[in-house]
């Protein structure tokens, strides 16, 4: 009985492909999610200081 799945290499690289794309998302993902943290705690930051400069 033949297979179902072709026994072609193109078949078992696409496993591969779609971890790779995946985590190559996950990392742009990490990123945005990091920059924005960043830009957060960098205004309270901010917002603190002008607070506490206001007080004296």
């Amino acid at each position: 009985m033949k297979s179902l799945l072709p026994p072609d290499d193109a078949y078992a690289a696409l496993p591969r492909q779609i971890k790779s794309v995946i985590r190559s998302r996950q990392i742009k993902a990490a990123l945005a999610v990091n920059q924005e943290l960043i830009e957060l705690y960098w205004k309270i930051g901010k917002m603190i200081v002008r607070e506490q400069e206001a007080r004296g």
